[in-house]
Order: C-alpha cells, then sequence, then structure tokens
C-alpha cells in the first residue's frame, strides 16, 4: 500500500516457521499414536489369546468327547489356576458320567437277561398246553412282549454304547439285510454299486438299515434299498416301499420315541413299541447324517439317510476279499438279530 511519493506499506506472514499447517499437525499425531497403540495394541492381543486358547482346547476336548470309555481324551490342565481347577473339574465330571453309563449298560445288562429267562420258561409251558387256541393266543402274546423288551433295551443301549468306526463295504451290508428279509419271505431289492468303502460304525448301521427296512416290509409289499453316491462325498441310503405312506404333518413325529406308526399307517397289532425309527434317527445323528421321510406319489414311503463325505475304502477286486467282507457282514447281521 503507498503512503505517499517516497513510502509503501507492506503486510506479510511468516508462513510455515511460526503457524504449522492443520494438515502436517495431525499426521504427526497420528505416526506418535501408533508408536504407542501399536505395542498395546500387541499386548491385548497377546493376553487375549492366554486367555481363550485354553476355552478353546476345552471346547475341542469337548467335541471330541465320547462314551465308548475312552480314558485318554481328557482336559489339559493347563494355564492358570483358574484354568487348571476346571480341567480338573471337568475331568471329574466326565470320570462320572463314565461310571453312570458304565453303571447303566451293566443294569441293561442285567434287565435283559431276567426278563429273558422268565419268558423263555413260560413260552416252555405254554407249548405244552392241550388247548391249541389258547396256547396260540399265549405264545402270541409272548411274542409281543418279547419284542416289546427287545425294542425298549435296544433303543436304551443305542444312546448308551458306541463302537468305534471301521472301514466297511457298505453295499455288502445292504445286500446281505437285503437277502435276509427275503428269506423271510418279503419282496426287498438291493440298488446300487457292487462296492461302495466307507467308515462307518457297523453294526449300528446295519441295526438302522434293519430297523427302516422292518418298517418298510410291515407296511409295504415291494421295498427297495437303494445306495448313491453322494454330490457333496459321502454315502446316500434309500428305503423305499409302496405302502399307504404317512399322513402329512408326521415325518418328524414318528422318529420320536414310543410314537405307534402303526396309528398312522395301519392297525397292526404286532408293530411294536414304536421304537425302530427313533433307533435309526438316533444311529444317523451319530453318523453326522440326518434321517429324511417323504410321501411318494402315488402311495408309499421313501426314508433317506445321508451319511456325511469320509475317506472312501479303495475298490478290490479279488473274490477273496468280497467273500470275506461278505461273511463279516453277514456274521454282524445275525449278531445284531
Amino acid at each position: 500500500m503507498r503512503l505517499d511519493a517516497h513510502r509503501a506499506l507492506v503486510i506479510g506472514f511468516a508462513g510455515a516457521d511460526v503457524f504449522p499447517s492443520s494438515f502436517s499437525a495431525v499426521a504427526e499425531f497420528i505416526a506418535k499414536a501408533n508408536i504407542l497403540m501399536l505395542p498395546m495394541l500387541l499386548l491385548v492381543l497377546y493376553i487375549s489369546r492366554m486367555i481363550t486358547s485354553p476355552l478353546v482346547r476345552f471346547a475341542d476336548a469337548a467335541k471330541r468327547l465320547r462314551l465308548d470309555g475312552n480314558e485318554e481324551e481328557q482336559f489339559t490342565a493347563e494355564g492358570g489356576r483358574e484354568f487348571r481347577t476346571l480341567a480338573t473339574a471337568l475331568n471329574n465330571m466326565r470320570h462320572r458320567i463314565r461310571k453312570m453309563v458304565d453303571a447303566r449298560t451293566r443294569m441293561l445288562t442285567a434287565v435283559s437277561h431276567d426278563l429273558r429267562t422268565p419268558l423263555t420258561r413260560l413260552r416252555m409251558r405254554v407249548e405244552r398246553s392241550k388247548d391249541p387256541a389258547s396256547r396260540e393266543a399265549m405264545l402270541a402274546d409272548i411274542d409281543n412282549l418279547t419284542t416289546m423288551i427287545e425294542e425298549s433295551l435296544q433303543y436304551l443301549s443305542s444312546t448308551v454304547t458306541a463302537e468305534p468306526p471301521r472301514k466297511v463295504d457298505i453295499s455288502s451290508l445292504l445286500r446281505t439285510i437285503a437277502s435276509e428279509f427275503c428269506d423271510l419271505g418279503h419282496d426287498v431289492i438291493y440298488c446300487g454299486p457292487e462296492r461302495f468303502g466307507y467308515v462307518c460304525q457297523q453294526k449300528a448301521l446295519i441295526r438302522a438299515i434293519t430297523n427302516i427296512v422292518e418298517n418298510a416290509v410291515r407296511f409295504g409289499t415291494e421295498v427297495a434299498v437303494e445306495l448313491r453316491n453322494s454330490p457333496q462325498g459321502g454315502a446316500v441310503i434309500i428305503v423305499s416301499d409302496d405302502g399307504p405312506g404317512l399322513e402329512e404333518g408326521l415325518e418328524d413325529k414318528v422318529l420320536e420315541p414310543f410314537f405307534k406308526v402303526d396309528e398312522a399307517r395301519s392297525l397292526n397289532s404286532s408293530s411294536g413299541l414304536g421304537l425302530g425309527l427313533s433307533i435309526a434317527d438316533e444311529i444317523a445323528k451319530g453318523h453326522g447324517g440326518p434321517l429324511l421321510l417323504e410321501n411318494i406319489l402315488p402311495h408309499g414311503l421313501r426314508v433317506t439317510l445321508q451319511l456325511p463325505p469320509v475317506e472312501i475304502a479303495p475298490h478290490r477286486s479279488s473274490q477273496a476279499s468280497s467273500a470275506k467282507e461278505q461273511a463279516l457282514a453277514q456274521e454282524a447281521l445275525v449278531k445284531q438279530r
């Protein structure tokens, strides 16, 4: 600004030397904060990992926990005093549960023996009866009572015992089951591959499929047992019959224990306690797969057992090996029955 002919006024600012820019101040603050917060963040992550890692190990051990007598699977007593105390308490609880299960198993064995013995004596006495009509009626009642006892003990034992999984040929098992029912006069066919290796609980799977097929032949005249390879891996076992099917809304109800299937499908007095499908459902859940029921048009019922993916056994063409596995499956089925 010119003041006169010889003087002028000039106004200016010292810029960065006196007043730093706001951007530079913010950047400097963030840099200093990161230097301080990064060690604190790492310390927090380390402490949280120390706290949660024992809990994760406990959760993994709980998932692997089984009631089949494997005492090697214990909760590891590591970490702080609280975690060691928790591990000890969980191991003691597991031991008490195992003792309770063992006692229940022994009780079931004793009850099974104590009930079968008088029934056998009663049957022998009835067979010596001189009245044919009364003899047949009493024998039928004894058969029904025996069936109810067997089903009840079978259901209770299926919720307690657990056999170790093994690699078996499912197609051989299914062919054996179909052959057994054909020998009893039922029309049961097997459809599926000649060989299908799968890791499962063999006796439990035989029991489940046998119960499903037994339910199918009770209400249908033609039964098909089909084995498929699941697109996601694993196996799919389908049992179809040409019976009357189920009323709408009973697909889940029939899987409940002691639900009388014949109330929905027929009035068969020898249908037992309604535990066959319940046992099969428990076994399916034990293998990690669902048991699905759906009606077939125009009539019939389809029961699908989906088994999750596992390592598939390699195919073997040896006839001797095939005969050996067939014999093992036959022996397991005979013991199961």
